[in-house]
């Protein structure tokens, strides 16, 4: 006989492994029930697991890939599958129960089973939680740090201005001595003034006077573009300390805003954690 994936077929399949007491029987009937396959479900003397399934092959062997990945506390070590004639007796399906005791016996281990698989999880939950608590102090660490190097930063910002005003006061003592040199070139002019008299024996004298007088404005000149210079570098530094606040500003908001995601983490997991604990508590009928 071929069987294919639309004819019915029955197949009896035999699971080894960790299947008893684990709720085994209870999720084979959820699955083939999903599927549309008919059959039972029973426990063997062995402590293997007998299943009887009557359907198309097609939702037979998605049956039987369901068992294969069956989720812990589950444990599937080896199914056999025999196919052969449907006798089309069944009506749905369901799970064979023997002694009553026996099936209580076996509904408070799967329970444990699932029990002590759930506090598995809630231990690998704290350790993760832990990892993330000991990040969370590296980062507070790191951001006094960033704070330290932030006050480094206004130490020398200050550093900076006091020099700043250091070149002030050499620029005032530079146009206090020009002052001077006016006051100097308005006595020379008063004496020339004077000298007009005897202009004839003061031609040569004025000549090297006017070659000194073109030295002196020459000079003055360059002062004038070594000022213009000093000025023009003075805004560039102007620029780049406001360039540097707005950056400070920008890193002091995404710190604050850092430390309230933080802060607004670690209130929701704790609370997470509280109302795990309590539903815990409440299963087991623990109070206090």
């Amino acid at each position: 006989m071929v069987l294919t994936a639309e004819a019915l077929v029955r197949a009896e399949i035999v699971v080894e492994g960790d299947v008893q007491g684990v709720g085994f029987r209870y999720f084979v009937r959820r699955a083939a029930r999903r599927l549309g396959v008919k059959g039972f479900v029973e426990n063997l003397e062995s402590g293997a697991v007998k299943i009887v399934a009557e359907a198309s092959k097609e939702r037979v062997e998605k049956l039987v890939e369901k068992i294969k990945s069956a989720p812990p506390p589950i444990a599937v070590d080896e199914i056999t599958v025999t196919y052969s004639k449907p006798t089309g007796e069944f009506k749905t399906f369901k799970i064979v129960v023997k002694d009553l005791a026996e099936e209580m016996v076996e509904g408070f281990a799967t329970g444990a089973s699932y029990f002590e698989i759930m506090f598995e999880k809630q231990d690998k939950a704290l350790v993760k939680l832990d990892t993330l608590i000991e990040r969370q102090d590296l980062m507070l660490v790191k951001q006094d740090l960033m704070l330290q190097k932030q006050d480094q930063m206004l130490g020398k910002m200050d550093l900076m201005l006091e020099k700043q005003d250091l070149m002030l006061e050499k620029q005032d003592q530079m146009l206090h001595k020009q002052d001077q040199m006016l006051e100097k070139m308005d006595v020379t002019l008063e004496k020339q003034g004077q000298m007009l008299l005897t202009q004839d024996q003061m031609l040569l004298k004025q000549d090297q006077m006017l070659g000194k007088m073109d030295i002196m404005l020459e000079k003055q000149d360059s002062t004038l573009q070594k000022q213009d210079q000093m000025l023009s570098k003075m805004d560039l530094m102007v620029e780049k300390h406001d360039e540097m606040l707005e950056r400070q500003d920008m890193l002091v908001d995404e710190v604050k805003g850092l430390r309230r995601d933080v802060s607004f983490l670690i209130e929701d997991r704790i609370t997470r954690i509280e109302r795990d604990v309590a539903e815990i508590k409440a299963r087991l009928g623990i109070t206090g």
